[in-house]
């Protein structure tokens, strides 16, 4: 099982706690996630760090992001991502393994939730648009951290 430090840079927003529940809709194909796209900074970063995330779309069904965290303009985490809407996320270059993948399990036109039960941490992965900007709660085993992201003009 792989462990990673979930960077948003999208890996970005106002302070959530929020859990999957049967209301939300599931797999819809017909959603689209165009307010992911852009460069993201994260507006609660420990001190000293910078965290950005920049998402582009691929093509009609897929988002492609980068996420990195710069600690006095060193580059000490990359990660890139893959959003296949209505299916899973793609996690790439944390760890010395390969890919590490998230099933969609909830999603609408400002949200979505993503999960790999068997993954160390983060087991649970929840992108929502805000009022402010951008957040991401990666969470599991009774942890959470919360990454919160205005857009960069």
């Amino acid at each position: 099982m792989k462990r990673f430090h979930f960077v948003a840079t999208l890996g970005t927003v106002a302070i959530l706690a929020v859990s999957c529940n049967s209301t939300e809709e599931v797999k819809d194909a017909g959603v689209t996630h165009d307010w992911l796209l852009g460069d993201w900074i994260r507006t609660n970063d420990s001190e000293g760090q910078q965290t950005y995330e920049t998402w582009k779309r691929l093509n009609d069904s897929t988002l492609v992001g980068i996420g990195c965290t710069l600690v006095n303009g060193d580059t000490v985490f990359k990660e890139d991502l893959t959003l296949v809407e209505g299916d899973r996320l793609e996690v790439r270059g944390v760890g010395d393994g390969g890919p590490v993948f998230f099933r969609m399990n909830a999603s609408t036109d400002s949200s979505f939730v993503v999960e790999n039960p068997d993954n160390e941490f983060p087991k649970q992965i929840h992108y929502m648009r805000t009022k402010f900007g951008l957040s991401a709660v990666i969470s599991g085993d009774g942890n959470e951290n919360t990454f919160l992201f205005e857009k960069r003009e």
